[in-house]
């Protein structure tokens, strides 16, 4: 996969990815398939709250790729739920100060699923060789 490529799914798959499982979970815990529809909002928000954080992940990384770390890599998989779980606590964070305590751990749990959900991609789509 081209660094280019790379960067932009570093980028805007993180949020795609939080509003398809927050979309999910809400339709879940309400049991109704309708609340899926939240998903459009769930994005719009998403890349409010959530687009500097997967600005600095998608940085982050790919600086990583440019010294070397192999995107299939555990080393990657490791990175990239730590990142989503920071990012996860930075926006649960906010909420639980305007809103909710609760918040905190939702997104939490929220960004590291997304970091690894993100990782699987990553690991599914590169035509990086194994190092190893």
């Amino acid at each position: 996969m081209q660094h280019r490529a790379r960067f932009a799914l570093n980028l805007f798959a993180p949020v795609l990815i939080a509003s398809v499982l927050l979309a999910s979970g809400v339709a879940l815990i309400e049991q109704n398939t309708t609340e899926f529809g939240l998903i459009y909002i769930c994005i719009f928000y998403g890349y409010f709250f959530a687009g500097l954080p997967s600005l600095a992940h998608a940085c982050f990384m790919h600086w990583r790729y440019r010294h070397g770390l192999d995107p299939r890599s555990r080393r990657a998989w490791g990175l990239m739920t730590l990142s989503g779980l920071c990012a996860g606590c930075l926006i649960g964070g906010f909420f639980a100060y305007a809103a909710d305590p609760r918040m905190l751990l939702i997104f939490a749990m929220l960004g590291a699923a997304t970091g690894t959900i993100n990782a699987l991609l990553h690991r599914l789509v590169s035509n990086h060789p194994r190092e190893g």
